[in-house]
């Protein structure tokens, strides 16, 4: 195969998608079935079923190699968004050696599993916030399992992961190769894929919101699926979606309006686009992937996905978030370093080596005069030690210890020493904002801002935070966001908190397993600029 063409792949719930593409033209299109259509009818196990799906696929994408001449090449893979981990949020400003580690230590506030649990990339963006300095942490991850079943089985069959992203991030690139991106755009992508739906919100090309849902539960059958009741979910999806990244654009600082809305859809795109511009006001253009890419055969939607994802190897976008790299070892966020190892393989520089030797020397000189000048201050400080050391010289180390930690309790005691509160009033009114399908599973109280310029005697109130931690749960998990919003709208018309909160803000949202049942987890903050107003 020339060397030129490059392959992309996506992972569809039924079919693996491949497609081979040179400059910004399709050359070939195939999708091989997960399954071998003799051994569909065979009962298996999850384990068995598992391998037998790596085995027919190894089996058939090595025909395809040996078809396409493709063996030993290196592919780009598309990774189903509901897959995909993907979180903002937002650190000090720092240097970008500092940043990896802060990354680490920061995303298990956010995300349901443990880091050594997956593979991660993250990209950074510097901003200012009220001119503080900050930086906006765009953050990917996905299981090991999964994405080592998936690297595995192309690996197996004779590939070489180059690069692996959300399915949405490639139908970003399509838009990018073929030039349909305005400059510097707040766009959206919605892509419908038989019962699933996706959304990608990208800034300048940057992906800034990337989220999946259902159109309708997997248990409904092909012919009760209709177009009315589809249209009626994923608007109320697009809505949900929207504004959940107003609130999150607003926090770093970047409220722009989105431009245009980006459909792929297999049919009725035209009407689907229309019904959003109706619905929503936005401009809509509807993406049919056969016109872009002419073919001789009919394209399957799921080819926009193995399309775009294959220009990773002939074109790049603002960042970079492939978490290939991280199942290698690697991380996508680059670090220019040299390491020890490399110094020592470098041939001598000997005017180097002269300069180091004449700096040390002068370095060294200088201390010795500095020690001397420095003489007369540490024998006035000797002599405040001595006197020091006569009053506490009879008491044992215990004693000295035990002396110390009483002091520095009653200190810390009296610096948060607060007389009344009505915190009980704050409790109650959360409570009446309550109903069935919410529940709280934590609330924490803290002292936001602290009068310290105030004796701790003359305070009678200060700033508190109360942090309410819970989850919801609904039948249809499209809802339980829904009913978030809906707890977060009754905090915030609440009379009492109304009055005396200075902002309710729902700090986080992610989904999670309780006791085998799919829920929406939440944080939601509320500060008060005194306790007692």
């Amino acid at each position: 195969m020339s060397s030129n063409k490059n392959i992309g792949i996506f992972w569809g719930s039924e079919f693996l998608s491949i497609a081979e593409t040179q400059r910004d033209q399709l050359t070939f299109a195939g999708a091989i079935p997960m399954q071998s259509p003799e051994l569909l009818e065979q009962p298996k196990s999850a384990k068995e079923a598992a391998e037998t799906e790596s085995l027919h696929l190894i089996s058939a994408l090595q025909r395809l190699n040996r078809d396409r001449q493709i063996n030993k090449h290196k592919v780009h893979l598309s990774i189903p968004v509901r897959d995909i981990i993907f979180r903002s949020f937002t650190l000090p400003s720092m240097s970008t050696a500092e940043i990896e580690n802060a990354v680490i230590f920061e995303a298990p506030r956010y995300i349901p599993f443990k880091m050594d649990e997956l593979f991660f990339s993250h990209h950074a963006i510097p901003f200012v916030d009220k001119d503080i300095k900050k930086i906006q942490i765009l953050f990917i991850a996905i299981r090991k399992n999964t994405l080592n079943h998936y690297c595995k089985t192309l690996e197996d069959a004779g590939l070489q992961i180059a690069s692996a992203e959300p399915s949405a991030l490639s139908l970003l690139r399509i838009l990018a190769i073929k030039k349909l991106l305005k400059p510097s755009p707040t766009i959206a992508i919605i892509q419908i894929r038989e019962i699933y739906g996706s959304i990608l919100i990208a800034d300048g090309q940057i992906p800034q919101f990337i989220r999946d849902f259902n159109l309708f539960s997997s248990n409904t059958a092909a012919v009760d699926r209709d177009f009315k009741s589809m249209i009626s979910r994923l608007l109320n999806e697009i809505r949900l979606s929207l504004e959940f990244y107003a609130r999150q654009a607003k926090s770093v600082g970047r409220e722009k309006p989105i431009n245009q809305i980006f459909i792929f859809a297999p049919e009725n795109s035209r009407e689907i686009s229309q019904a959003i511009k109706t619905d929503l006001g936005f401009e809509t253009l509807p993406i049919d992937i056969n016109n872009l890419f002419p073919y001789d055969n009919e394209l399957h939607q799921n080819l926009a996905n193995a399309i775009g994802v294959s220009f990773a190897g002939s074109s790049s976008l603002n960042f970079d978030l492939n978490l290939a790299k991280s199942r290698k070892g690697k991380t996508a966020h680059s670090i220019s370093s040299i390491g020890f190892q490399d110094v020592l393989t470098q041939p001598p520089n000997y005017k180097l080596t002269t300069m180091i030797a004449f700096a040390c020397a002068g370095i060294v000189t200088l201390s010795f005069l500095g020690a001397g000048l420095q003489v007369l201050p540490q024998e006035k400080r000797l002599g405040e030690l001595r006197t020091f050391e006569q009053k506490y010289k009879g008491k044992s180390t215990e004693q000295l210890s035990q002396s110390t930690a009483d002091l520095a309790k009653k200190m810390n005691d009296y610096s948060n020493l607060k007389f009344r509160t009505n915190i009980n009033m704050y409790i109650e009114n959360v409570s009446r904002s309550m109903f069935d399908g919410v529940w709280l599973t934590e609330l924490s109280i803290s002292a936001r801002d602290p009068q310290k310029s105030i004796p701790a005697q003359q305070q009678v109130g200060s700033a508190i935070a109360i942090k309410l931690t819970g989850y919801s749960y609904h039948q249809l998990l499209n809802q339980q966001i829904t009913l978030i919003e809906k707890f977060l709208d009754g905090l915030k018309k609440n009379a009492f908190l109304m009055k005396h909160s200075k902002s309710i803000n729902l700090a986080q949202v992610k989904k999670e397993e309780r006791e085998g049942f799919a829920v929406t987890s939440f944080q939601i903050s509320i500060e008060t600029d005194n306790a007692n107003d």
